[in-house]
């Protein structure tokens, strides 16, 4: 793992980012955990499953936004599993900002926290 990684949020966007760091940024999950091999098949299936998001047309009444939330919470959780416990980061899912059924924009799913001290 990269020395200054302490979050990842899984939250899909536009152009097939859906894993962001501390600050905001999108990042690569397998550039971040090289030394994972199961990160990797992990990655390629948040890049179709934020595909799926990007593809759909804005506003789409039909578009699956609670099948898409259920993957994405799987997905976040198989990260969750596949990184080893010692390692001390949060991991959390939020909705996208464009889904309609997020009460809140702030709202998370915390799979892990940062453990002090």
């Amino acid at each position: 793992m990269r020395d200054n990684l302490s979050k990842i949020r899984i939250m899909a966007d536009y152009g097939d980012a859906y894993a962001w760091d501390q600050e905001g940024v999108n990042i690569g999950l397998s550039y971040n955990f090289e030394n994972l091999p199961e990160i990797e098949a992990i990655e390629d299936e948040f890049i179709r499953w934020s595909g799926d998001f990007w593809k759909a047309e804005d506003n789409d009444p039909n578009f699956p936004w609670e099948e898409f939330h259920k993957r994405g919470v799987a997905l976040t959780a198989r990260l969750n599993e596949a990184i080893p416990k010692h390692v001390n980061i949060e991991i959390c899912y939020q909705r996208p900002y464009e889904d309609p059924n997020g009460k809140l924009q702030s709202e998370k799913i915390f799979f892990r926290t940062i453990q002090e001290g």
